[in-house]
């Protein structure tokens, strides 16, 4: 049997070692989370068809949505913590308009999946995003479990730098 580390293909990455940093915050960097999920985005599906075509219709691309990103961590008394919870206060503060200035409530957050060594590997930027909700779970006094708050992101877009296919690498040129 041929050894496939041998190939030269490279290992999937794992989803157990990430990294996330919010750039405008940088004394926080790099904040733990114990979990994410919800990164995703998905453009809709426009059906189309003209009376003298086919019978099935044409699906061209449409308005791309976003997801909420969750964000799960152990409560403690830390300064990301803190901050986390100043950003969601400052970003409700502004969406009821009762302060001026406060609108600069959306911040881009990177989260930096890293590899075997703890080195960025891939990463995926939330852009635009501000925490739209947090949740403190159960305190139950017949449990020993961490009491996890749980940072719901809403974000405009998600972009994962450093792809290098372009557009035209993968339609030849004949884009539009």
């Amino acid at each position: 049997m041929a050894n496939v580390y041998a190939t030269g293909r490279p290992d999937p990455l794992r989803g157990m070692k990430y990294q996330v940093t919010i750039p405008d915050f940088p004394s926080l960097l790099p904040m733990g989370f114990s979990k994410i999920s919800g990164i995703s985005q998905e453009s809709e599906v426009i059906e189309y068809r003209d009376g003298d075509q086919s019978l099935a219709p044409m699906k061209l691309p449409g308005l791309i949505k976003t997801g909420d990103a969750t964000f799960e961590r152990g409560v403690a008394h830390v300064a990301s913590m803190e901050a986390l919870v100043a950003w969601k206060e400052a970003a409700s503060t502004a969406m009821s308009g009762e302060v001026d200035g406060a609108e600069n409530f959306r911040h881009d957050v990177h989260v930096a999946v890293l590899n075997r060594l703890g080195r960025p590997e891939w990463e995926i930027v939330l852009l635009n995003a501000w925490p739209r909700m947090i949740e403190y779970g159960d305190l139950d006094a017949n449990a020993s479990d961490i009491w996890i708050a749980t940072f719901t992101l809403a974000f405009e877009a998600l972009t994962p730098p450093g792809i290098t296919v372009s557009v035209e690498q993968l339609f030849g040129g004949a884009v539009g």
